[in-house]
């Protein structure tokens, strides 16, 4: 969260960098494969300084490493708070809109929500 919070996201562009694109893949396989443990930092970095758009394509990109799309990979690699905000990253830049409609929903379901029984959906 602190990484988010410095603002080192990168603009979204028109113009892709596919050697970084492929670099970063590579770059993330790494940190989790050639190695006992994950190299988190590494994962921090490249997740929040790159554009939602490269991250996309690198999550694309990655799959031609791993046997493992980017969600499965990080619930085999980190555990606890660490996998929860990987993993919302990682919807969160697949599908924005996917992402915050889910939040909506899980927000309102379960008991003591403030939308129950107010002619809200379940």
């Amino acid at each position: 969260m602190v990484a988010l919070a410095k603002g080192r996201r990168a603009e979204d562009g028109s113009v892709f960098h596919y050697e970084l694109i492929d670099q970063d893949a590579r770059e993330l396989y790494n940190a989790r494969v050639k190695r006992k443990g994950t190299d988190v930092p590494q994962w921090i970095s490249i997740m929040t300084e790159r554009s939602v758009c490269h991250l996309q394509k690198v999550f694309e990109r990655y799959k031609s490493y791993s046997p493992y799309d980017m969600s499965e990979s990080m619930k085999k690699e980190v555990k606890g708070d660490l996998e929860n905000a990987f993993l919302k990253l990682v919807h969160c830049t697949q599908n924005n809109p996917l992402y915050f409609a889910d939040q909506l929903y899980d927000s309102k379901k379960g008991k003591g929500s403030p939308f129950q029984n107010h002619g809200f959906p379940q």
